[in-house]
């Protein structure tokens, strides 16, 4: 589903040239994260305005398509000790 989400963004821009194709994989599965390789192609003077644009946008697409980013979480559990004197 990510994978469609991001294909959907880069359809949307028509600064992304459609040959070659934009690289869309999986890159690395971490402990709380998948991380992606997203490369479209772009003429030089679009690719900054795509890049910024796509890394606005994403985590808004993401969400709308129920995925949410796995932030690192930490449980403090507190032992109640009796006082020393």
């Amino acid at each position: 589903l990510a994978k469609q989400v991001i294909k959907n963004i880069l359809d949307s821009y028509p600064e992304v040239l459609p040959d070659p194709a934009p690289v869309i994989e999986v890159n690395k599965l971490n402990t709380s994260s998948i991380d992606f390789v997203v490369r479209p192609w772009t003429k030089p003077a679009d690719y900054w305005k795509v890049y910024w644009r796509f890394n606005g946008e994403i985590l808004q697409r993401l969400a709308e398509a129920g995925l949410s980013v796995p932030f690192n979480q930490l449980d403090v559990h507190i032992i109640d000790q009796p006082k020393m004197n």
